[in-house]
């Protein structure tokens, strides 16, 4: 689920995460220091939360596809 919140970073961002990093810097400081990238400013408060709660640090709250689909036909509006 953490990658799948990373795909839709990439989505809304258009960019590649952690530029300048390596996989092993990314994932020690993904692990030991809870890096995230950064969601833009205007992104919408659901959007940005859906995203937030993919890459949680306790994966035992992760949303499943079965709650990030039912959240995203939710939010259909902000998508077109």
């Amino acid at each position: 689920m953490y990658s799948y919140g990373i795909i839709l970073w990439e989505l809304l961002t258009h960019q590649i995460p952690f530029q300048g990093m390596n996989g092993v810097q990314v994932s020690v400081a993904v692990v030991t220091q809870g890096l995230r990238p950064s969601l833009p400013d205007d992104c919408p408060v659901e959007i940005s939360k859906l995203v937030t709660d993919c890459w949680d640090a306790n994966p035992d709250l992760r949303p499943s596809f079965e709650e990030i689909s039912s959240r995203i036909k939710s939010m259909k509006s902000l998508l077109v």
